[in-house]
């Protein structure tokens, strides 16, 4: 859940699947950084199940944004195929 408050790992749930889709990745950035960094990555599709756990335990306290991105097979990520949540890490 967006801006859910979390103490320990969780799992991530929801749908990674689109037309050619090549691969989905996870990726989580704190609200400092700039940039995200690479998590999991999944070569299959995923309708409503886990998409990955994430280790609290490896990240800071504060608000982090963890993002699903779908990619293609040409490569590409398609305007609709990402998805951010922010969470935050106590």
């Amino acid at each position: 859940t967006p801006g859910e408050t979390l103490s320990r790992g969780f799992r991530v749930t929801g749908t990674a699947n689109l037309p050619n889709m090549e691969y989905f990745k996870l990726e989580i950035r704190s609200d400092t950084a700039t940039t995200y960094n690479f998590w999991s990555r999944s070569d299959d599709a995923v309708i409503n199940g886990t998409l990955g756990i994430i280790d609290r335990g490896l990240f800071g306290d504060g608000v982090h944004y963890l993002r699903l991105v779908a990619v293609d097979i040409t490569g590409n990520v398609p305007a609709d195929a990402t998805c951010v949540v922010p969470i935050v890490f106590e």
